[in-house]
């Protein structure tokens, strides 16, 4: 099995913590992982991408030029579309994007924004930043995943944050997780 992803938007809104997550996550279920960060110097506000490669074998290339999934955070990420293979998903934060995507596979719209900042309910200075937790919960639970590797995946990618900002973002993930198809427009 051998699975690549294309996080992809604004900086600021949690796209190379979403690459992380992903990866925990993979490593967690016993796979190789990668995870690369794409960025400028402008990274609050600029374009950032996260690619993520899991495999059950080793990891050659950690960044391929197609991809089976692509997350787009907000409109700034939309070229990655694109990128997405035949028969390939792509997920859209339809908060922040209300245009209709065609891409070569499945396009699911999922109102993450919303979802994090419902979630959060004024916990957190800024959600937006937690819209990738909505994204991770509904990938993994799209891939057949567990709700337990989830919170370990983010525990793990967000180590460095307080406990409180931890346990938001597991809430966000959790619910998207739940909701499933019942969150898609």
């Amino acid at each position: 099995m051998k699975i690549s992803i294309i996080n992809s938007g604004r900086g600021g809104l949690g796209v190379v913590e979403l690459g992380e997550m992903l990866g925990w996550y993979f490593i967690n279920l016993g796979y190789n992982a990668t995870s690369v960060p794409t960025y400028g110097p402008q990274t609050r506000g600029g374009y950032v991408e996260s690619i993520v490669v899991a495999s059950d074998t080793e990891v050659l290339n950690p960044i391929p030029h197609e991809f089976d999934i692509a997350n787009i955070l907000d409109g700034l990420g939309m070229y990655a579309v694109e990128k997405i293979k035949n028969g390939g998903k792509v997920m859209i934060n339809s908060t922040l994007i209300k245009e209709k995507v065609k891409a070569k596979g499945e396009v699911y719209y999922l109102p993450a924004t919303e979802i994090a900042e419902e979630a959060s309910k004024g916990k957190l200075r800024e959600p937006r930043v937690a819209s990738n937790s909505a994204v991770f919960g509904f990938l993994v639970r799209d891939l057949g995943g567990d709700v337990s590797l989830l919170e370990k995946a983010i525990q793990e990618a967000l180590n460095d944050k307080p406990i409180n900002v931890i346990q938001i973002n597991i809430d966000i993930a959790k619910k998207a997780y739940q909701g499933y198809k019942d969150l898609l427009e």
